[in-house]
């Protein structure tokens, strides 16, 4: 979903969004959903930390749109084999 559509829904630009959630588990759940598309293109996702847990208030639809957009191009520009 882009942001226009995000825009039009009325969930960009308000506080009340913002949600205390934890980063290293959202990490992961986003490396799981694009785990697919690193295997078709032949590339490892790996999230190295020392962290259990990282929490920040942030606008989790931001965050999730960033690190799809973040991941997706490096698995799709990474060379075949990469991690």
């Amino acid at each position: 979903m882009g942001v226009l559509e995000l825009m039009v829904l009325g969930l960009v630009n308000n506080s009340s969004n913002l949600l205390n959630i934890d980063l290293v588990e959202q990490t992961r759940r986003t490396i799981a959903e694009l785990w697919p598309k690193a295997e078709h293109y032949q590339v490892t996702i790996e999230l190295l930390t020392d962290a259990d847990e990282h929490k920040h208030t942030l606008n989790p639809i931001y965050f999730d749109i960033a690190l799809q957009n973040l991941l997706g191009n490096a698995i799709r520009y990474s060379p075949t084999h990469s991690t």
